[in-house]
């Protein structure tokens, strides 16, 4: 079953445009990956250090091996050195 994730990513004080930058850098990346139909940068309106993506995969189990690649890949590393905290994942199952 196709699924939309949505990662929610909050930047240190002031570094909001430094990470989505950081986050389209290594985007290329996920947009190739197998099963992985687009993934998008957003930030709040009232906040840019708050940043979410939204990405369209063709199951939860691409998202899962795309996160693992990432994780064992070491790539977040200076991705996640901008962030202030944690990011929460959610996983949402395409009903259209």
């Amino acid at each position: 079953m196709a699924v939309t994730v949505v990662l929610q990513v909050p930047a240190q004080p002031g570094k909001g445009a430094e990470l989505a930058k950081s986050f389209e850098d290594i985007l290329p990346d996920t947009r190739a990956y197998k099963g992985c139909n687009g993934v998008t940068v957003h930030e709040d309106a009232s906040d840019p250090d708050k940043l979410i993506l939204i990405e369209h995969w063709d199951s939860a189990e691409d998202h899962t091996a795309y996160s693992n690649w990432r994780k064992d890949s070491g790539t977040l590393g200076g991705v996640m050195g901008l962030a202030a905290g944690r990011p929460v994942t959610t996983v949402y199952n395409d009903l259209s």
